[in-house]
This record gives C-alpha cells, structure tokens and sequence, in this order.
C-alpha cells in the first residue's frame, strides 16, 4: 500500500494544511486495509501522515516515519528549535556549531518567539507522532539511513 502525496501541484501552500488535514478522512479506509492483509512485520509512512501512527499502535504494527528532508536539514531544524525561542533580536546572528544564521532566516511561524497557528500545530502533530514512532527514516545525499 503506497500513500503519496505531491504537494508541489497545490495551486498554493496556503493550501498546505487544508489538504494535510483532509488527508486524515482517509484513515478509516487506510486501517481497514491494513488490518485486512497477512501479518504485517511493520510499516513505514510518510511523517505527513501523523495519523497512520493510530493504526499502527491499535494493531500493532511498529510504525516508521519517513521525512523527505535531508539529514542536514533535520538536523539544522532540531538544533535550531530552543535558540528561535530566546530574545534574540530578528537580525541578531547564532551560531550552531557548523552554520551562522539569523531568526530572519526562518520562516513564520518558527522565527517566532511563540510560534503558533494552524502550520506550526500541524508540525508538532507530525512531530509527535514521529516521536511515538519506531523510528525515523530520512534521506542522506545517496541512500536512506534509518535513526
């Protein structure tokens, strides 16, 4: 069973978490499927699909998210995330122990201080769900590597 999702063909990413968040009237058919084939060794779904996590866990199936971003870029967002929330001034520049960067080269709503809203609550739906997992799978530059 293959769920795949192109979002580059939105019209816009405002759009963006309509379309996640309609992505979920799926789940009742997405378990149904699931719990009708033979024993499943596991499952591994995109972190888009936070609720696949649910099925997973009611028929117990160990869950692995698969997030298309690259290792450099996991990485860069997970150490950034408790430096956005200090009082750093917009332009003021940080350091992580490889790369300088400002709050102003974040995006809204994670240069926020607090961020908040329908975007940032669907990213910490993915994040939970993530977390709750049996693992991550991301893409290196020339393979898949499992975390």
């Amino acid at each position: 069973m293959l769920l795949s999702f192109d979002t580059d063909k939105l019209p816009s990413m405002s759009l963006f978490v309509p379309f996640a968040s309609a992505t979920k009237s799926m789940k009742a058919d997405f378990h149904q499927a699931l719990a009708s084939l033979s024993p499943v060794t596991f499952m591994i779904t995109d972190s888009f699909l936070p609720w696949t996590l649910d099925s997973a866990n009611k028929l117990s199936i160990p869950r692995f998210a698969f997030n298309g971003m690259t290792t450099f870029s996991l990485s860069l967002a997970r150490s950034s995330h408790d430096l956005l929330r200090t009082e750093l001034s917009d332009d003021e520049m940080f350091t992580l122990p490889w790369i300088k960067l400002t709050r102003n080269d974040f995006d809204s709503p994670f240069r926020e201080r607090k961020p908040k809203g329908p975007f940032f609550d669907r990213t910490l739906e993915q994040a939970m769900a993530t977390s709750k997992s049996s693992g991550l799978i991301v893409n290196r530059f020339y393979e898949c590597r499992l975390f």
